[in-house]
């Protein structure tokens, strides 16, 4: 054993049966962690928990019910990042993203909004959405770059968007550390916006 590993007896009163096996409920084992997390990685497990992309997930109303009865040590933590979450969210990047937008002001964007090409069948998902101001913020990581298929994916996205009005505006962990030029580029993007 060594000490990043911590081992969890369920407690009885929050077993959860899950293919079979008797787990500890996912938030009373993140209760029992939350000391070893920061604020931020709280909500990205709460959110990767309410997703639609995770084998096992918790709609959020369930979560937030769930953390309002947890006691002691690191329950108010989880309630705190219970009332951050979001659902819908697909990867922890977007959340940070989210959290970070969110500091600074902006209202909380939409995660993985549907746009439909209306000239052809395709469809695809904008990572976090302005609507309002037809803003799109999408999210790179070193895949984007490096994958063939998902970067030919991301241009034809861009060319749907850019055809229908939207500004595209795209994120990266350089951006996530410090936002500050990516966060004057949102700054602008909004304000041409409002002007138009």
């Amino acid at each position: 054993m060594t000490s990043r590993i911590i081992v969890h007896a369920p407690r009885a009163s929050a077993a959860f049966r899950w293919k079979g096996i008797v787990l500890s409920h996912p938030l009373v084992a993140l209760q029992d962690s939350a000391q070893f997390l920061g604020d931020d990685d709280l909500v990205v497990c709460l959110d990767a928990l309410a997703g639609t992309k995770a084998e096992l997930t918790i709609p959020l109303p369930g979560i937030r019910a769930f953390s309002g009865q947890l006691r002691g040590r690191g329950a108010a933590s989880v309630r705190r990042a219970a009332e951050l979450a979001a659902e819908n969210v697909w990867s922890p990047m977007e959340t940070r993203t989210r959290l970070l937008l969110s500091r600074w002001g902006y209202p909380l964007p939409v995660a993985n909004l549907r746009i439909d090409d209306p000239d052809t069948t395709w469809f695809g998902f904008i990572d976090l959405a302005y609507p309002q101001w037809k803003i799109a913020i999408e999210y790179d990581s070193e895949g984007h770059r490096l994958d063939r298929r998902r970067w030919q994916k991301d241009l034809h996205k861009n060319e749907v968007l850019h055809g229908h009005g939207w500004t595209v505006l795209r994120i990266s962990i350089v951006d996530i550390a410090k936002p500050e030029a990516f966060l004057l580029r949102l700054a602008a993007a909004v304000s041409r916006a409002e002007a138009a």
